[in-house]
């Protein structure tokens, strides 16, 4: 265990006395050996901050103070931490026994790979698993392309400070409610994200929660982000037309096996499965059929001359 990456992580909470300490003791109690937690209260006046300071002695830095929300605290947090690996938790949120150590291991053994993320898993306010999707394959695509509905599960993604510092080393918080999906697509315009074959977080379901009840004024955010960043890639446009299409025809009854070719003629890189004889994480292979088919798919972007920024 001595050759695990230093991981660090940053905790927001404001006025969650009845979840937090789930939240806190998820990663703590993992016992990784090289363990960075930062955790970063808006000043709650529930009993929050009495909660945290209860587990202070494992704490590398924590406070509880007013502050501007979510995404602001999340960059407080960061700038007071060093590790090689990093990620968030939201205090709402719980890691699944073990997970830090998956997570030491990946980027330990694949050197290569800049961040990652998980299966989606979620838990209801009492804790109880009610819902659980497979893992979904991405690339740069997937994310600019409006047919993608499912998002990356934050509790489950953890990346590299190397992409982190060259990606300009901060959630953009003038995205009040998609600063997430923002920073995956700066992540993206760089890195790959592979997809690890099993659940590292859960996101837990809470009455009122603001995921729910400002969906569609995080779309419009989600929205102005992939414009954006289509504009910024060459043949954003067209490249993007072409993506929604392959990716509408593997929603189709009978067309569903083509999902994989189609993923990877996108650009989703091989996923990590455990492989029980090896007792470790593998990379599946890329088939020849989704290196031809990626081969297509980037001449049909090119075509037509749309050129950047169309």
């Amino acid at each position: 265990m001595n050759d695990l990456p230093s991981i660090s992580l940053v905790t927001p909470c404001f006025n969650q006395v009845s979840l937090i300490d789930a939240a806190l003791r998820s990663v703590l109690e993992q016992g990784y050996p090289d363990l960075e937690y930062v955790v970063i209260d808006g000043g709650s006046s529930d009993g929050s901050a009495e909660v945290i300071a209860s587990h202070s002695d494992h704490l590398a830095y924590w406070v509880s103070e007013p502050d501007d929300g979510h995404y602001p605290a999340l960059n407080k947090g960061f700038v007071r931490t060093s590790g090689e690996v990093m990620g968030y938790l939201n205090g709402d949120d719980t890691l699944l026994p073990g997970a830090l150590f998956t997570v030491g291991s990946i980027f330990r053994d694949f050197p290569e790979i800049d961040w990652i993320t998980g299966a989606h898993l979620a838990i209801d306010e009492e804790g109880r698993p009610v819902s659980v999707d497979l893992p979904a394959q991405w690339s740069r695509w997937h994310l600019l392309s409006d047919r993608t509905q499912r998002f990356i599960p934050q509790e489950s993604t953890f990346w590299r400070r190397s992409l982190w510092e060259r990606s300009g080393a901060r959630l953009d918080d003038s995205y009040s409610l998609a600063a997430d999906f923002e920073l995956w697509a700066r992540f993206s315009r760089s890195a790959k994200l592979y997809t690890v074959f099993a659940p590292l977080g859960c996101f837990r379901f809470v009455a009122g929660q603001r995921s729910v009840a400002q969906r569609d004024a995080y779309m419009d955010q989600v929205r102005q982000i992939r414009e954006r960043e289509r504009r910024l890639t060459p043949a954003g446009a067209r490249a993007t037309r072409v993506a929604t299409a392959a990716l509408a025809v593997t929603d189709q009854i009978g067309l569903r096996r083509l999902r994989r070719p189609v993923n990877r003629a996108l650009g989703a890189p091989p996923e990590l499965v455990f492989d029980q004889q090896a007792y470790s994480f593998g990379m599946t292979e890329t088939s020849t059929r989704g290196a031809k088919s990626r081969a297509l798919f980037e001449r049909l972007a090119r075509a037509g001359g749309d050129g950047p920024g169309r």
